[in-house]
């Protein structure tokens, strides 16, 4: 048996030496070959092993065994065979991956939700691929897929902390996407259940509108697009649904409900500036607030205050307020631009030089035309309050101010120094 067993390896060995294809089929008895007493034959079983490529995957772990020979050239050769079947078997897993990258990114794009499914699945798996470039890919299959893919967060999330820089990109992108895309579902579900509600709240019926109003409370932050509405519900003839309209508020934008409960019945000035003041600490969170904030602003000419101060320091603060809003709302900007020299609110020129001040900024970052206010600023050259504010705001506008020129060439011979020097500066920036 072992005479038979040393002709076999014999047989292969002058077979592999003779140019006779040597296939995977042999690798059995070349494994064995690697333990036999004759170093000739372990010698040239490991280099046929080597030519094998991906084909001796199996003889990799008695291939590692031979690479500690007592023969150093026996070990050498199966170190140099095991390298090469390590080389092979990755090629050869590249390329099947490769090739199954082409259809999971088709199946990814597919309208069939099933085949988009398993397509997902497979791509989260080509994550873990040892290839970059495959990984990459995957990544970026995923974030096409959009919402399709939120299955595959998790493994996103572990992909956006992969060794290489580009592969964690396109992984936080991804994730970006398909976060986005959620929220966006959720907020599209949520708008399709409260606009029903939305229309009820503007029914004639109080008993609707009440009802309305409870539901959308009962929805609580989901019903954030009905806020708007539930706030010009707060100036209702009836006192049942006001009442109803700020429990609602509370419920859905408690953050909102507390300084718009204050403004509309707090007798203290300085409270409802507080409250302004705090609504624009909201930002954008607040828009659904600039209605209201409009109509206290416009009602501020027929309150009936003897404190004037107090009165237009509050108008200040419902600017700042809506400004730090929403400054491309259309409403606010032309009422900001009349609120330039708007004759009702001012007091020792704080309102006018107010607005001038933010309807410039306005200019400056291109949400306003300079045309619109060039004119109103330069007449408030004519009044010793708001001057100086004017001359500032209008050298900062620079040449698209240059229908004030004859206004400020005459500023500089006014009898005090520092307007001279301010109305000069303006006309040099102007010019």
């Amino acid at each position: 048996m072992k005479r038979f067993s040393t002709l076999a390896a014999t047989v292969l060995v002058c077979l592999a030496s003779t140019g006779v294809a040597v296939t995977k089929d042999d690798v059995p008895d070349l494994v064995k070959q690697l333990s036999d007493k004759d170093a000739i034959v372990r010698l040239k079983a490991a280099k046929t092993l080597g030519t094998l490529g991906a084909d001796a995957k199996d003889a990799i772990a008695p291939l590692a065994e031979a690479a500690e020979d007592s023969d150093e050239d026996v070990a050498s050769a199966a170190k140099r065979a095991l390298a090469k079947v390590r080389t092979a078997l990755a090629d050869s897993d590249k390329d099947a991956a490769r090739s199954l990258m082409i259809g999971l990114l088709k199946d990814v794009k597919s309208n069939d939700k099933e085949t988009q499914a398993r397509a997902v699945a497979g791509l989260a798996k080509m994550l873990k691929n040892s290839d970059d470039v495959i990984r990459l890919q995957a990544a970026r299959g995923l974030g096409d897929a959009g919402i399709a893919a939120k299955d595959a967060l998790k493994d996103l999330e572990v992909a956006a902390k992969d060794s290489e820089a580009v592969v964690r990109k396109e992984a936080r992108k991804a994730i970006d996407g398909i976060e986005t895309a959620m929220s966006a579902e959720v907020k599209a579900q949520a708008h399709e259940k409260i606009a029903p509600l939305i229309k009820d709240l503007k029914d004639k019926s109080s008993a609707v509108r009440q009802k309305a109003l409870d539901g959308l409370g009962e929805m609580g932050h989901d019903a954030n697009d009905a806020t708007e509405t539930i706030l010009s519900l707060l100036s209702d003839k009836s006192a049942d649904i006001r009442r109803g309209a700020m429990d609602a508020l509370e419920k859905i934008n408690p953050t909102l409900q507390k300084p718009v409960l204050a403004l509309l019945v707090d007798a203290s000035y300085r409270n409802r500036s507080a409250a302004v003041s705090e609504i624009g600490k909201l930002g954008s969170n607040a828009k659904p607030a600039i209605p209201m904030l409009i109509r206290f602003y416009s009602t501020q000419a027929t309150v009936a205050d003897p404190d004037t101060r107090r009165k237009h320091t509050y108008s200040i603060e419902l600017l700042d307020a809506l400004y730090a809003i929403d400054p491309d709302c259309k409403e606010f900007q032309t009422l900001l631009v009349g609120a330039i020299t708007a004759p009702a609110f001012n007091y020792r020129g704080n309102v006018h030089a107010n607005a001038a001040a933010l309807s410039t900024q306005l200019v400056k970052s291109g949400k306003l035309d300079a045309a619109k206010i060039v004119k109103p600023i330069t007449l408030l050259l004519s009044e010793r309050e708001s001057r100086a504010e004017a001359i500032a705001c209008l050298a900062e506008i620079g040449p698209d101010a240059k229908d004030s020129l004859p206004a400020l060439r005459q500023l500089k011979v006014d009898p005090d120094p520092a307007t001279r020097d301010a109305a000069g500066e303006a006309v040099k920036k102007i010019e």
